[in-house]
């Protein structure tokens, strides 16, 4: 049994250790359950699409492209 009540922690932890911000907002829904479970598929899907890369050496960022990830963000 998850206890909803540990989500926010979950994400917060998951953050501290990626060192990356996320940012998970519930707007509609009355169903914890579906509520919950939107938020790990979208969440997952933002996971799948920071992981992917797009081209050589490059990751989609929200302000185009991060080029040269050896040797720092361009």
């Amino acid at each position: 049994e998850l206890d909803t009540d540990l989500l926010p922690e979950f994400f917060a932890a998951f953050s501290r250790g990626l060192n990356a911000n996320v940012v998970i907002q519930l707007q509609r829904g009355t169903n914890d359950h579906h509520r919950i479970e939107a938020a790990f598929k979208a969440f997952a899907r933002a996971m799948e699409d920071a992981c992917t890369k797009t081209g050589c050496n490059r990751l989609p960022s929200t302000k185009e492209t991060i080029d040269g990830l050896s040797g720092g963000a361009s």
